[in-house]
């Protein structure tokens, strides 16, 4: 038995580089046409209804470089910590076309030479995602850490907030190494200290 994707590469519909775990787990590779075109027009007109303020927060999100979709950040507040996610849900209409594209999907796919998105790139990439040019919708866990490490006082709601920086690993490293060396460095070592407890 020859599995259809080999036959692909084959006949010279496929590169003999292509990765073909998509292929073989039958997901779609693009999102269809009329997905794509709800999704421009929910990234272009769509506004989600507001959640708590939170915008004061000085929110900071850590990740790759090269992430496009940054889909969490965290704060502190004394000792109540912040953990951001992104608010997919306020953006797409339950049971909407979106919603069904990406149920279908289930969660984005990372392969060693890219992403199947859940979502479309400009939804996923734009107002979803975390960035600090201005307002975006996120999930808001809060809550405080006892001493021996437990969660006390968790509260969850939907809210507005602004990112105040973008980071990446490499670039936080040497700061909690050294919290001194950037403006940052006292927020991110007080998160750091409540993370090891």
């Amino acid at each position: 038995f020859v599995p259809s994707s080999y036959i692909w590469i084959w006949l010279g519909e496929l590169a003999p580089t292509t990765n073909l775990a998509p292929y073989r787990a039958g997901i779609p590779l693009a999102f269809e046409p009329e997905v794509e075109a709800e999704a421009e027009r929910l990234a272009a007109h769509h506004r989600p209804s507001s959640g708590a303020d939170l915008e004061r927060l000085l929110a900071i999100a850590i990740d790759d470089a090269d992430t496009t979709d940054v889909d969490d950040a965290m704060a502190i507040v004394g000792s109540r910590i912040y953990v951001l996610i992104s608010d997919a849900a306020a953006w797409v209409t339950p049971g909407g076309i979106i919603d069904r594209a990406a149920a279908e999907r289930t969660a984005t796919v990372y392969l060693p030479d890219g992403k199947l998105p859940m979502l479309p790139a400009v939804l996923s990439d734009g107002p979803m995602s975390l960035l600090t040019d201005g307002v975006r919708h996120a999930l808001a866990f809060s809550f405080e850490l006892a001493d021996d490490g437990r969660l006390t006082g968790f509260e969850l709601t939907r809210a507005r907030v602004k990112i105040a920086r973008r980071m990446t690993y490499e670039e936080t490293d040497p700061i909690l190494a050294d919290p001194t060396r950037d403006p940052i460095g006292p927020t991110l070592a007080k998160i750091a200290a409540a993370m090891d407890r």
